[in-house]
């Protein structure tokens, strides 16, 4: 399908990018982490282009991989965050 056409990529991003702000909007209020979920999707969506087969709309296929990364991204924030609380000079003893 799309393959490694860069040119198409980036046409596709500035299409669907109403799709990917609102994922991020979604997950973050702060707008530093906004941008870092919205690169990191761009990354993985870059990554897995030339996996895309067509089956469904480019859209549904880049909201899926949108998604999927921030919740992935959610969920390591999280478990970091849980860590951050059991440091010693949390603990009370």
């Amino acid at each position: 399908m799309p393959g490694q056409d860069r040119e198409t990529f980036i046409k596709q991003i500035d299409l669907n990018q109403g799709i990917l702000h609102k994922v991020c909007g979604m997950f973050c209020h702060v707008i530093q982490d906004k941008e870092d979920l919205y690169q990191e999707i761009i990354i993985q969506l870059w990554k897995s282009w030339s996996k895309f087969k067509g089956e469904s709309k480019l859209s549904t296929w880049m909201y899926r991989v949108a998604l999927n990364t921030a919740i992935s991204m959610a969920s390591k924030t999280k478990k970091h965050k849980h860590a951050e609380n059991l440091s010693p000079e949390n603990l009370k003893i």
